[in-house]
């Protein structure tokens, strides 16, 4: 039966292990001693334990900066949705009429890439719950070609999506 303990004095940690040794015949004829300095090592454990303190504290703070950011956001979002909302229900021009909708569909997009953000402080903290349902890809796919065409725009460049006939309606996921 070994020993091995760790013993410290003046700021030096060292390992002792101490194991018998036995002849072919499995008697007993001695020990084996072996001292380790082990002073680096446990000092290496230290810094990579507060390391990984300070890793975690900065992590609390992103995930608290995102969630009060993406609170602080929310609300003139939903602004935007509700006035642009307004907007449609009043008697416009189709010219306007799409520019409004166009607004709203990329307020809609914003605040859904929000709560995605509120989304993952939740998964960071334990907190989400999947919950699997059906979605629909004209939908999806509407509100991408919508932003990219926008960009595409502002650029003098042309946008077009084309999906293939066979692609699904709907996933689940």
């Amino acid at each position: 039966i070994g020993i091995d303990v760790i013993y410290k004095k003046n700021n030096t940690n060292c390992r002792l292990s101490v194991d018998p040794i036995y002849d072919e015949y499995r008697d007993y004829i001695g020990y084996i001693i072996v001292v380790t300095d082990m002073t680096e090592h446990i000092r290496n454990l230290h810094a990579i334990e507060k390391a990984k303190n300070e890793a975690e504290l900065a992590n609390n703070a992103k995930s608290m900066f995102l969630a009060n950011m993406s609170h602080e956001i929310r609300t003139p979002m939903n602004s935007i949705l509700g006035f642009s909302e307004l907007a449609l229900r009043e008697g416009v021009d189709d010219r306007t009429r799409n520019y409004f909708i166009d607004i709203k569909q990329s307020a809609e997009t914003l605040l859904s890439t929000i709560n995605d953000i509120l989304d993952i402080s939740k998964i960071e903290s334990g907190k989400m719950e999947l919950v699997p349902e059906e979605f629909l890809t004209d939908e999806i796919l509407g509100e991408v070609s919508t932003i990219i065409q926008m960009q595409a725009g502002a650029k003098n460049l042309t946008f077009a999506m084309e999906v293939s006939s066979d692609f699904p309606k709907a996933l689940y996921g």
